[in-house]
């Protein structure tokens, strides 16, 4: 029976999913909206993308893949993307809305 894993450990797998464009990770920017591990190897996740438009979803799917399957005790993963509720800089963390705002990056809306 594979060990349990807890929702930090599966965070941390996907901190090295990086938003291509924005260069922070999906669970920094606020992406994810639901993770759950079964105790059995299989993981699903629900999350958003910053626009409903984004041309990534295919490269979301296999890094967030990749990153979870390489913890040993997950074996499936299924992905379903969202857009409601929107996504916005409220969901991110402060580190990533300061970063943005570096970049003059205020508010995104769509």
């Amino acid at each position: 029976m594979p060990a349990s894993l807890t929702s930090e450990q599966l965070r941390a797998a996907l901190r090295t999913v990086l938003d291509p464009e924005l260069g922070f990770s999906i669970v920094d920017l606020g992406l994810v909206y639901a993770l759950d591990y079964d105790g059995a190897g299989n993981v699903h996740i629900l999350l958003t993308l910053t626009t409903p438009t984004c041309p990534l979803q295919d490269h979301f799917r296999q890094a967030i893949t990749t990153a979870l399957q390489s913890l040993p005790q997950v074996h499936n993963v299924a992905i379903d993307f969202t857009f409601t509720p929107r996504w916005n800089l409220e969901k991110a963390t402060a580190q990533v809305r300061e970063g943005l705002a570096l970049l003059g990056i205020g508010t995104l809306r769509w």
